[in-house]
């Protein structure tokens, strides 16, 4: 590492811990864990600083972000006013399921190469063939995994969930041999009946076909969704969605600049009634970034995207990455993929194999 580079680190990490002792409250008897507090402090700025010089400096400055806004969730109030012990909290969790989603990013894209990168897809194929399988047996009333779940959901919570996940693994499909289980997970859609993960699939070929020359391609993809959205789902209201994303729109106005903290989206909503039930997620991953972390994540989160624009070369080894990302952020404008294991894992595996890429052609 060079000599400038050296000395961000410590800078940083210093101006972390500055920051904290202005932002947190410390309680009588709670200066032992405070100290416990500033220390991880410094220690995930390093991380974040680390990621940021050798992965991607987006995602580092993320984590960063992640780190002031589980502090900010710490100073919040509310079920957080008594933090002290702060483990098992939403915020604590949240911040820590950010840190090893940064971390497995920054693990692939500097030690991936081709044949990391054949793995990770043949693991999605392997994954999705599986999830689309079990749909279809709990599509005709037969499941060999649960006893008592009779819903049509494969290895996820719901429906929308086992959607996205079939969503998130159909471009690794669209490599030699593995293009001949398309229509396997095309029946795993059928089966769990979501439009979110079919609508954001026609979106990634369409992108693809214009990448790739294919026009009819991108066609057909439209009037697939159309098909699958129409025959096959039926009609849909996002009529309860909306009126969260409404409110939580509202409570970004309250807390714009910082916002209201990680992972405090579901215990702002315990106190809202206007919807009739309680939404711990706001079913839009935009949303939901702005209510918690502030215009921070939308700045973050506008300057990846422009920096994947910015570096972009009609290659075709970008396009099958590029469908993905474009999959991804159609399905988060009406799911959580990122709050949900096994969705989230997958999305980062192509977020990393798209870095690898790009850094093909710098």
């Amino acid at each position: 590492m060079d000599q400038p580079r050296r000395y961000i680190i410590p800078i940083v990490a210093c101006l972390i811990l500055f920051s904290a002792l202005f932002c947190v409250p410390i309680p009588a008897d709670g200066l032992r864990v405070m100290k416990a507090l500033l220390l991880e402090a410094a220690i995930m700025c390093i991380i974040a600083v680390i990621i940021g010089l050798y992965a991607n400096k987006y995602v580092g400055v993320f984590l960063i972000l992640a780190m002031v806004s589980h502090i900010v969730a710490v100073a919040a109030g509310g079920d957080v006013a008594l933090l002290f012990p702060f483990f098992a909290r939403p915020s604590y969790q949240a911040f820590h399921f950010v840190l090893y989603g940064c971390l497995l990013y920054a693990i692939i894209v500097v030690s991936g190469d081709g044949d990391t990168q054949g793995a990770l897809l043949d693991m999605m194929c392997l994954l999705g063939i599986a999830n689309a399988t079990l749909l279809v047996f709990q599509y005709f009333g037969i499941d060999p995994l649960y006893t008592v779940k009779s819903d049509v959901v494969g290895f996820m919570g719901n429906p929308n969930e086992a959607s996205a996940m079939l969503a998130f693994c159909f471009m690794a499909f669209t490599r030699k041999r593995w293009v001949w289980f398309i229509p396997l997970i095309i029946c795993g859609f059928v089966a769990c009946g979501s439009a979110g993960g079919p609508v954001g699939v026609s979106a990634g070929i369409f992108i693809y076909g214009i990448l790739a020359g294919h026009y009819v391609l991108s066609i057909l993809s439209v009037f697939g969704c159309y098909l699958f959205y129409g025959l096959v789902h039926g009609p849909y209201s996002f009529e309860g969605r909306s009126s969260v994303w409404e409110i939580g729109m509202e409570q970004f106005k309250d807390e714009w600049l910082f916002g209201h903290g990680i992972g405090r989206w579901k215990i702002i909503f315990k106190d809202i009634k206007e919807t009739g039930s309680w939404f711990d997620n706001a079913h839009n991953e935009y949303v939901q970034g702005m209510v918690e972390m502030g215009i921070g994540f939308l700045a973050v989160l506008s300057g990846y995207l422009i920096d994947i624009a910015r570096r972009f070369r009609n290659n075709e080894r970008l396009h099958r990455p590029i469908a993905a990302l474009v999959i991804i952020l159609v399905n988060s404008l009406v799911n959580f993929p990122f709050h949900i294991a096994f969705t989230a894992a997958i999305a980062i595996c192509w977020l990393a194999i798209l870095e690898i890429e790009l850094r093909g052609f710098a």
